[in-house]
């Protein structure tokens, strides 16, 4: 396999992970959800509702 090849193949990961590190750590809170549910919130949207676990905004929220 050509190095162009292996190069294109493994940037989807290394492109989603960039992503995922950039929403992991941006000072801004953001949340996730499907109308119903959170699926997904970074560490500063846990710290704007006092919480450290996406469970805790669930159970809160009755969902």
């Amino acid at each position: 396999m050509s190095r162009n090849v292996e190069r294109e193949m493994a940037m989807p990961y290394s492109i989603a992970h960039s992503y995922q590190r950039l929403i992991k750590y941006l000072p801004e809170p953001i949340f996730v959800h499907d109308g119903m549910v959170v699926l997904f919130a970074n560490q500063a949207g846990l710290r704007l509702l006092g919480m450290s676990e996406l469970s805790e905004i669930n159970e809160e929220s009755g969902a």
